[in-house]
Formats: C-alpha cells, sequence, structure tokens
C-alpha cells in the first residue's frame, strides 16, 4: 500500500507583498467497516417505483473493497495589499483512484431494470432495490479557489472584517456507466452516475461587526443550480418538475451580546 506523501515544492516570498506556494501530496482512506459490512433498509427515491417513486433501499457491506488513494497538487498566490487585506488564488487538482462510491438505486434500475437486483411488485411496479459499495476506477477534480479578507477601524461604529470565498469546479471527471471514457459532470445532476453532483460554482461571504461587548455576523452562502438530462415524463412535469434544480443564496445573521454576571456567595 502506498504511505502519504506531502510534498511542499515551495514557499517563497518574491516581494513584501507577494508570496507564491505550492504543494503536492499522496493519501489514502481505508474502507469503513459499515461500507465493508453493514446492511441496512431505507425509503428511497427510484424513477419509475411506485408510490410517487418511492422504493425500499437494501444497502449491504462489500467485504471485497480496497483502500482508496488520491494525488492532490495545488499552485496559487498570497498578496498582502496593505495591513488589512489580502488576496488569494489558488489552482489544486485531485486525482483519485479507487474511492468508494455506494450505488444508485435509480441508476441501477435504469441501466438493468431486469436485474435480479430490481424487486418489482405483480403489476410490475419497483418497490425495492439492492444497492451495494464499490471502487469506482478514477475520479479527476479540478478547480479554482478565491479568497479576499480586510478589516477595517470605524471609531464610532466599530471593527469591520469581511472575508470572501469562492470557489470554481473546472472539471470533474468520472467513467462514463457504459464506454468507461472520463466524463465532465460539473454542473450536471447526475441521473446516469453513481457519485455526487458537483455545481460550478460556491461562494461565501462572511462579515463582522464588533464594537465594545456586542458583535454581529452575517454569513452568505451561494450554491449555484444543476442542470439535468433525464427526459422529463408528461405527468411529472404537470406537478412541476423540470430539467433544472435551482441554484440556492443562504442568509445567516447572528448577534452575540457578552455578559458580565457576577456571583455572591454567602
Amino acid at each position: 500500500m502506498d504511505l502519504p506523501l506531502l510534498i511542499n515544492v515551495f514557499f517563497k516570498q518574491i516581494y513584501k507583498s507577494l508570496i507564491i506556494r505550492a504543494s503536492s501530496g499522496t493519501s489514502f482512506v481505508a474502507p469503513s467497516m459499515a461500507q465493508l459490512y453493514a446492511s441496512e433498509i431505507l425509503l428511497g427515491t427510484i424513477r419509475g417505483a411506485s408510490f410517487s417513486d418511492k422504493a425500499r433501499v437494501i444497502q449491504v457491506g462489500n467485504p471485497d473493497l480496497k483502500p482508496a488513494t488520491a494525488t492532490n497538487s495545488n499552485i496559487g498566490m498570497i498578496w498582502i495589499l496593505n495591513n488589512n487585506s489580502k488576496f488569494s488564488l489558488d489552482y489544486w487538482s485531485i486525482d483519485y483512484k479507487n474511492r468508494v462510491e455506494l450505488e444508485n438505486g435509480s441508476v441501477k434500475a435504469a441501466n438493468n431494470p431486469n436485474s435480479e437486483d430490481i424487486i418489482r411488485n405483480a403489476e410490475g411496479d419497483i418497490i425495492g432495490v439492492h444497492t451495494s459499495f464499490f471502487n469506482e476506477h478514477q475520479t479527476k477534480v479540478k478547480g479554482l479557489d478565491v479568497s479576499l479578507e480586510t478589516s477595517l477601524d470605524f471609531a464610532k461604529i466599530g471593527s469591520l472584517t469581511y472575508k470572501i470565498q469562492g470557489t470554481s469546479f473546472t472539471d470533474y471527471l468520472t467513467p462514463d456507466e457504459d464506454t468507461g471514457l472520463m466524463q465532465d459532470r460539473v454542473g450536471y445532476y447526475n441521473y446516469d452516475a453513481h457519485m455526487h453532483s458537483i455545481p460550478k460554482y460556491k461562494i461565501n461571504s462572511f462579515v463582522s461587526l464588533k464594537k465594545k461587548h456586542t458583535k454581529i455576523n452575517l454569513v452568505t452562502r451561494y450554491v449555484s443550480g444543476y442542470d439535468n438530462k433525464t427526459p422529463i415524463s408528461s405527468s411529472h412535469a404537470a406537478i412541476g418538475y423540470t430539467n433544472k434544480v435551482a441554484s440556492s443564496f443562504v442568509v445567516d445573521i447572528g448577534i452575540e451580546r457578552h455578559l458580565k454576571v457576577s456571583t455572591i456567595w454567602s
């Protein structure tokens, strides 16, 4: 088994305000006991199943799983704009081998509807699917990370800190179920693959205003939407299903107040 390896190629301050960094490393993770031996029955969504696409999903472990390995690479920069602000940009890539994935019941039913793992009732509707874990031969993920941090001090209203982080996924390559060729799935809902979907963009921002014992926090999170190539039946379209998964934007506001509590012991 390969041992984890981390190599920092360089981390060099070219000017007082500019730092270039790069690294490369390997890692591995063994399958969990649950992935190897556990079993459970869940109620899941299976396209084409009875009861509004709901059916039993029987998950069983796979004792033949191999450890998953990965090679990680990164190159980027930190630009110190002034004493209160800095900007960073990084390009990264992760190359997985034998990543452990769980079979998707809908994909399994669509690819091999007559499999003995597909359980049907007397009317032919799917009422259950047997699924298990498997080693995906290869997965490649690449992207760009960007961040900007700044802090300002206002005498009257307090100190303000602001940070925005963004990730753009440029590649999410996984093997095609039929051909084995690598297919880019960034921004697509993986209707025909067992792995999770990855959006095109993720953006988080954090704002904090602090004055004396009071602190106000504002956090926003944005995730871009997905396209879905699955044909939508007329019955599903009639109740609002579309080939788009909308983007999401979440706002979280919090207030902290430090109170001084005196305790008198008698």
